[in-house]
């Protein structure tokens, strides 16, 4: 049995192609500086820590799904 488990920046590489309809957009959102995170792009602040990682990922789920930012 393999417990692999994917990279935070696997895993939010795959949740932002969903949201952005494909990898390149994806990653293009992925490493552009962003005003809701103090200027650093939303893959710095990911790398930064597991919160910043959860943060990312919580602005995705919100966008996917139209909630609050």
């Amino acid at each position: 049995m393999n417990n692999t488990q994917p990279t935070p920046d696997a895993e939010l590489q795959s949740l932002a192609a969903e949201v952005f309809t494909g990898p390149e957009t994806a990653t293009q959102w992925l490493s552009r500086p962003h005003e809701l995170f103090g200027g650093l792009s939303p893959r710095e602040v990911a790398r930064a820590s597991d919160e910043g990682a959860e943060r990312v990922r919580d602005m995705l789920v919100a966008i996917k799904y139209g909630g609050a930012v």
